[in-house]
């Protein structure tokens, strides 16, 4: 074969490599100017939906909650400090808006118990009470906070029982929703 034919063979087996190799560039170039294109006439918008803030309907409320009173026995490693907290009742566990909630905490300490709080989470609220002793005594004893039930608790639901000493404070949160 002559050089001219090894030179045709050559260019014709080079041209689909040459031809990507041309697209590739091409595309390096224009992609940019395409981009700010499509910028101007705001087509990201519509290939990028913006999000919208969940909103609340009487569809998307969760089952039904127990009602009456619940118990939750509290565990924690031996290296925790602060009160022990071992139990935490509310009752009652489904309250409508307008009733009233007992959240009663059983505490344990060596030392006396100082403070008691409960913190209840709602749809929209947040309220912390102040626990006062019911029976026992400040070393072992049953706290007690009553809750005003003054919210929806479709989504959030989660109370906080918080008991502090004069060394060291111990907090326990049940996340009901």
């Amino acid at each position: 074969m002559s050089f001219k034919g090894k030179t045709a063979l050559l260019l014709t087996q080079a041209r689909p490599i040459f031809i990507v190799l041309v697209l590739v560039i091409l595309g390096i170039i224009l992609l940019p100017a395409l981009i700010r294109q499509l910028d101007t006439i705001k087509l990201r918008s519509i290939i990028t939906p913006t999000p919208t803030p969940f909103k609340y309907s009487k569809f998307s409320i969760p089952a039904p909650l127990p009602t009456g009173k619940q118990v939750y026995n509290v565990s924690r490693g031996s290296g925790s400090k602060g009160p022990v907290i071992e139990r935490v009742t509310i009752d009652s566990f489904d309250p409508k808006k307008g009733e009233m909630q007992k959240i009663s905490i059983k505490i344990l300490n060596s030392i006396v118990v100082n403070t008691v709080k409960v913190t209840v989470t709602t749809d929209y609220e947040v309220k912390t009470y102040d626990a006062t002793l019911k029976s026992g005594t400040v070393k072992d004893g049953i706290w007690e906070a009553v809750a005003a039930s003054n919210d929806t608790h479709n989504y959030v639901y989660r109370v906080v029982a918080e008991a502090e000493d004069v060394k060291d404070k111990f907090a326990v949160t049940i996340t009901i929703r």
